[in-house]
């Protein structure tokens, strides 16, 4: 391909599609920042909600539910943001009492993640009203 100059930069195309740019930043937020609202505007609570899980011990989701991962990915395309909200926090709740007073797991840990959840939860449905 022959390059003419000057360059319109607006017409070569970006090779990362700008909804991974708008993740990049929870890579290196702190725990606590990431159920904060002012540093997580822009981001799906459910971007939010997942990235919170994957850094926590906790099962994902679909594993929380017994489904495959594109079971998972077909509800979430399938059903509101709420619906998909409600299930997370379901999960959430269903493993903590099921896992509570086990020695194989870290309470104080899982404890601040399902913490972490709910704030983004909360918040969620508090700016959906």
């Amino acid at each position: 391909m022959r390059v003419s100059y000057p360059v319109n930069y607006d017409t070569v195309p970006n090779p990362t599609p700008p909804h991974r740019l708008t993740h990049r930043p929870l890579l290196f937020f702190d725990n606590a920042s990431l159920a904060v609202p002012d540093r997580t505007a822009g981001l799906s609570p459910l971007i939010v909600l997942h990235h919170i899980l994957v850094r926590s011990p906790l099962p994902l989701p679909h594993k929380l539910h017994g489904w495959h991962e594109s079971q998972y990915v077909r509800f979430v395309e399938e059903h509101s943001e709420e619906e998909v909200w409600d299930v997370i926090d379901q999960g959430l709740t269903h493993w903590k009492s099921t896992h509570d007073g086990e020695e194989s797991v870290d309470m104080g840990e899982a404890d601040e993640y399902i913490g972490l959840a709910r704030q983004v939860l909360s918040n969620a449905r508090a700016g959906s009203r």
